[in-house]
């Protein structure tokens, strides 16, 4: 199937302009997804380690003051003299725990241990804990400062800072304990939850995998969210880091949440799965500089995209509008381009009619302009040539009428021109197309042309014509379709000259055809000849012809007659038209250019 220029054009230039833009398009889009990723990355980085090190400030803030407490407070004093009473050391130790609570309502308590883990002070009946099996009591008779983990005890969780106290010979006496509210660490967690969209989780983890906090869920506190060895789990229970709350759940198999607690990088980025949240999220995974912990912060992919595909879906919109708004311009572009040609085309359709008269004229300049007003020159000269010829057909007919035996009479001829004229006016407001009205006009001369093969005396009887000889007339249809060439140019000759005395209700002659399958030609000469015949009876041929109609000299008695055999010899929606020609003096006052002269 052959494509039209017009698609051929309009898609070479939409691909042309196309394809650059989308690849631009797709570009910036990939790129901005970068961007976005990478955004996303930093800022889930940077809020992880902002949490992270508020977390490590606030622990260093804590060890600086348990030292503090040991090397400047007067209870260490007291307590290096033994001979001070223990209501003293009591009094002195509450007084420190309220200069405390004055910098943070979070400070709950302070414990002395000697060292066999005793308790030898406290200001509150409420630490009575096994502190000789924690790593906060070790540690400190190892002569260093620690902090303990978030750990339940009497369901209230505490944080313990614990530090050696020394006498003059450097030896370990005692062991101070600070005892802290765990809310202070909750609160920075749990302002982190949904921060950055909905699903954030920020989860701070010991370097086991059990949460010590979190973000959205207080119940998963010291509980493990990856499956923890039988050793570690033996190890956590016997020193009772978690109390008795330590269990796994929550838990999940994915290896790289695992590998993540083990790796010592500072800072980490990963993907994971969580129980709660089977999607896909992403995260970094920050370690502590002051405690060996894990803050692992992370999204979800779907809000982790949200952005990306936010920008995404702006590209594909950017990307639709852009398509349509350059189909238009395509679409507009190759149809100005192509107009000149479309009127060239129909120029040439219509010349190849015969239908010269279709002038194309463009306003443009360029090459296409030139070449349409090269068209319309071509065209005009067909056109001259085409009247030249025309004038030559009529002439030619004119004369081959004039000298053919039996048309002696001008009388005749004039009949003929008249019959033309007729006919020609009636084919153009029937809006027949220039052609069939060019055809018309020198075929409806040739209508008789068939009367030479009619004897003269037959002709120029003025008596009746008897059976025969009037049967001989009516021949004349015949002879005139055989005189004329078979020639496509003498077709609507033929016809009309066959077919003018045929009757719309079949009655007529020679083959007593009716309605439509008379050609319209014919139908169109029928009324012409008769009417001419009814106005002009002294030029017209035999009287038996047309003695039906009782020849007259008016125009009015003609057109009543006509209209009164309208539907029985005569077409009668072209008989309809002939009434409005006549009524509008259209018909009936002949003009013809054609005269004796000639």
């Amino acid at each position: 199937m052959r494509t039209s220029i017009f698609l051929k054009i309009f898609f070479t230039f939409l691909l042309v302009t196309l394809l650059p833009i989308l690849g631009l398009i797709a570009y910036n889009d990939w790129k901005d997804k970068d961007i976005l990723i990478q955004a996303n990355k930093n800022t889930i980085k940077g809020d992880a380690e902002r949490v992270a090190s508020n977390i490590d400030d606030l622990l260093l803030s804590h060890k600086t003051l348990i030292c503090n407490l040991r090397n400047n407070c007067k209870l260490v004093d007291y307590l290096k003299e033994n001979r001070i009473s223990k209501q003293k050391i009591k009094h002195c130790a509450i007084q420190c725990l309220n200069t405390l609570k004055n910098l943070s309502p979070y400070y709950e308590g302070i414990i002395i241990l000697d060292k066999e883990g005793k308790e030898k002070l406290s200001t509150s009946n409420a630490f009575k804990y096994d502190f000789p099996q924690r790593d906060v009591f070790k540690e400190a008779l190892k002569g260093n400062v620690y902090i303990s983990e978030p750990s339940m005890d009497d369901n209230k969780s505490y944080i313990y800072y614990s530090a050696p106290v020394k006498d003059a010979n450097d030896k370990i006496i005692a062991v101070l304990v600070l005892a802290t509210d765990a809310k202070w660490l909750y609160s920075l967690i749990e302002k982190e939850k949904d921060r950055l969209g909905k699903g954030v989780v920020c989860v701070l983890s010991d370097k086991h995998g059990v949460r010590i906090a979190h973000a959205s869920d207080r119940n998963l506190l010291f509980k493990s969210w990856v499956p923890l060895p039988p050793t570690v789990k033996r190890e956590l229970t016997s020193k009772k880091t978690y109390g008795e709350h330590i269990t796994e759940i929550g838990s999940t198999d994915y290896q790289e949440v695992a590998d993540i607690l083990k790796n010592t990088s500072e800072s980490i980025y990963f993907k994971h799965r969580l129980f709660i949240n089977p999607e896909i999220n992403h995260g970094f995974c920050v370690t502590l500089k002051q405690k060996d912990w894990k803050l692992i912060y992370t999204m979800p992919q779907s809000t982790f995209f949200y952005f990306v595909n936010r920008i995404t879906m702006h590209a594909i919109l950017t990307t639709i509008a852009v398509v349509i708004l350059l189909f238009f311009i395509s679409w507009m572009v190759t149809k100005s381009l192509l107009r000149p040609i479309y009127k060239l085309k129909n120029a040439a359709v219509k010349i190849s009619k015969g239908e010269f008269d279709y002038p194309v004229k463009t306003s443009r300049k360029d090459e296409l302009g030139k070449l349409v007003l090269l068209f319309d020159d071509m065209r005009k000269q067909l056109q001259s040539m085409n009247n030249t010829l025309k004038e030559i057909h009529l002439e030619t007919i004119y004369t081959l009428i004039k000298i053919c035996r039996g048309f002696e009479k001008e009388g005749l001829v004039m009949h003929l021109l008249r019959t033309s004229e007729y006919s020609t006016v009636i084919a153009k407001h029937m809006g027949l197309d220039t052609v069939f009205i060019d055809t018309i006009r020198y075929s409806s001369l040739l209508h008789d042309i068939g009367l030479v093969a009619v004897p003269q005396y037959i002709r120029e009887k003025v008596n009746p014509l008897t059976h025969e000889e009037l049967e001989i007339l009516k021949s004349h249809t015949v002879y005139g379709e055989q005189f004329l060439s078979k020639k496509p140019f003498f077709q609507m000759a033929r016809d009309i000259a066959l077919y003018h005395h045929e009757n719309w209700d079949g009655t007529g002659y020679p083959d007593g055809i009716k309605n439509d399958n008379i050609p319209l030609a014919a139908r169109i000469v029928r009324i012409a000849d008769i009417f001419d015949n009814l106005t002009y009876p002294t030029d017209t041929c035999r009287p038996e012809l047309i003695n039906t109609y009782k020849p007259c000299t008016s125009k009015t008695d003609a057109l009543n007659i006509i209209l009164g055999y309208a539907g029985i010899h005569f077409d009668p929606a072209i008989t309809g038209i002939f009434k409005q020609l006549v009524e509008s003096n259209l018909i009936g006052n002949s003009t013809s250019r054609h005269t004796t002269e000639n």
